[in-house]
């Protein structure tokens, strides 16, 4: 449900997609959507959408937005635990 918080813990699988407001340490394993091999470092920070060299803004894609974590997607095992995150309302805004 949208407002729900939801806890993670490495090498749980994301149940839905998230919009990220506190981690520590987090990584992300995106192979299943994007074939990535390595895990993503993600944090509560929103890109901004870059201005080209010809004043034209580029939007940053979903799937590089490092302050989101989609559905089917499990976080990366690791020493350290990653914190609570919310679930999100929208991942277009």
């Amino acid at each position: 449900m949208p407002g729900d918080i939801v806890l993670i813990k490495p090498g749980d699988t994301v149940p839905a997609g998230v919009r990220l407001s506190m981690v520590s340490n987090l990584k992300i394993n995106k192979v299943l959507l994007s074939d990535e091999a390595l895990p993503v470092a993600k944090t509560t920070d929103a890109l901004i959408d870059a201005l080209g060299a010809d004043g034209e803004i580029t939007p940053i894609g979903v799937g590089d937005r490092i302050d989101l974590a989609y559905g089917s997607t499990s976080t990366h095992r690791s020493q350290r635990r990653p914190r609570c995150i919310h679930k999100a309302l929208s991942l277009q805004s």
